[in-house]
């Protein structure tokens, strides 16, 4: 645990037993212990709050990203386009095609 070893960590304990005392070594533990706790709080609030500000935007970018390869790909297939697509490209406009098939079957299976 960040490169001390138990006898170290033993050494710590015997000193601060020895500073503070046994009356004053509860109250100490406990501050510790509290101190810590809040650090804890705090750290999980700036997390919390850089991971709110990074991951909302970060997905409106993708989304958008991903309109606008739907909208080239539909472009593309217009204009006869498809002889120009990689064999990964016309896998995945063939997926999506069956998928916005699968969709249009489920629209009309509810109506």
């Amino acid at each position: 645990m960040f490169g001390v070893s138990i006898p170290e960590i033993l050494i710590i304990l015997v000193v601060v037993l020895l500073v503070l005392g046994p009356e004053k070594l509860p109250s100490a533990a406990q501050k510790v212990g509290n101190f810590l706790g809040m650090l804890r709080n705090q750290t999980d609030s700036i997390r919390r709050d850089f991971y709110n500000s990074i991951y909302p935007p970060a997905e409106e970018i993708k989304q958008s990203l991903e309109n606008t390869k739907k909208e080239l790909r539909a472009v593309a297939k217009e204009l006869g386009g498809e002889e120009y697509l990689t064999c990964e490209q016309q896998a995945i406009l063939e997926q999506e095609q069956e998928q916005e098939q699968e969709q249009e079957q489920d629209k009309n299976e509810k109506v």
